[in-house]
């Protein structure tokens, strides 16, 4: 008697980061897998079958199985992105392999043994949103790049990698449930878009707004009816997050990199960074492994 596909239970396939070069493209033809991808830093676009999507940092989408995806990482400020792949329903009979199908061609594409399926009220579409409306969702994702990193899992990670797809699935159900697909308004884009581009110069909440071509108090309305935050604790925690991977995955000095985020004072600095994360940067840089 054939096994029911419906009974089939999802599994988390492939984690993993990447840093783009100044204006480096990459194309993929057809990605079999269901994708949560989010960027971590610095800016660029991907284009699908349908609509672009700019992606700064903060932001997530949701992608269905089949998406071709064009990347196309910013001249000046090139993105890290960051993505969990699952595939819905895997034959628990058949072996997993922790990879991913990006083209008609790989090796992968079209096994039997895997499936897609629709979740909840996301079939097809794209979704988007911010971290701040889905923080336990991307800090599960997070762990999962972070464990993918570092060590590719085996056949006695299947279990486990069963469960955080169920854990993953769940997530997503209650951030779509929650979430509008609807995309940031114009004004706030523009404001987020010119902090990921400028974000080593002495940026203010006043030259946000000029760059969103409003008041600053229309700035603020934007951020707390789409953000659930003001702009200067969400410009802090993109100074923050920045920071954190420079420490993690490069070797420049408290100093510099106290300037790639935009504060001329290092002594200022290491103040800012133990107020948020409760060590000091260099505490921060010897405790904690490159993502």
């Amino acid at each position: 008697m054939p096994r029911k596909v419906q009974s089939w239970p999802p599994v988390v396939v492939w984690a993993n980061w990447v840093q783009f070069a100044p204006g480096q493209r990459i194309v993929q033809t057809r990605r079999q897998s269901r994708m949560l991808l989010w960027c971590r830093h610095g800016a660029g676009t991907l284009k699908t079958h349908g609509p672009g999507f700019d992606l700064i940092p903060g932001r997530w989408l949701l992608l269905p199985w089949g998406t071709p995806m064009v990347y196309q990482a910013h001249a000046q400020a090139p993105f890290l992105l960051a993505g969990v792949h699952w595939i819905p329903r895997h034959d628990p009979a058949a072996a997993v392999i922790f990879d991913v199908a990006h083209a008609n061609e790989s090796p992968l594409s079209n096994l039997p043994t895997r499936r897609d399926a629709p979740l909840a009220d996301w079939d097809n579409q794209i979704l988007q949103g911010d971290v701040s409306h889905a923080e336990s969702l991307i800090a599960l994702a997070e762990y999962l790049v972070a464990r993918f990193n570092t060590a590719r899992p085996t056949a006695g990670d299947v279990p486990a990698m069963r469960n955080l797809a169920a854990l993953l699935v769940e997530e997503i159900q209650r951030v779509i449930a929650q979430v509008s697909s609807t995309p940031a308004s114009p004004r706030l884009q523009a404001a987020r878009q010119y902090a990921a581009l400028h974000l080593a110069e002495p940026l203010n909440i006043a030259r946000l707004a000029s760059a969103a071509g409003c008041s600053r108090a229309t700035l603020a309305r934007l951020f707390r009816r789409e953000m659930r935050t003001s702009p200067a604790a969400w410009l802090a925690r993109l100074r923050l997050e920045r920071a954190r991977h420079l420490l993690r995955s490069s070797p420049l000095p408290i100093h510099r990199i106290a300037h790639r985020i935009g504060l001329e004072d290092p002594y200022y600095f290491s103040r800012f960074f133990r107020r948020h994360m409760g060590v000091s940067p260099r505490r921060y840089r010897v405790t904690t492994r490159p993502l």
